[in-house]
């Protein structure tokens, strides 16, 4: 279910705006919120882990 939330946001970015870097990495960002937020309420460690990632990985790639 999150692998489908992760292309949803995708696509939705590419939707949205074809071609955008940075609109794409802006909801990028905003999808590892919830992955932190529901890896902290249900106890899921490795859905914090892997949003905490998501949204570093994002970060360094808007950044630079």
């Amino acid at each position: 279910m999150a692998l489908s939330l992760l292309l949803l946001t995708v696509s939705l970015a590419e939707f949205m705006a074809p071609g955008k870097l940075g609109i794409l990495y802006i909801f990028l960002f905003i999808n590892g919120g919830p992955w932190i937020l529901m890896g902290n309420k249900l106890n899921l460690h490795h859905f914090s882990i892997a949003g905490g990632k998501e949204a570093l990985v994002t970060l360094y790639f808007l950044l630079i």
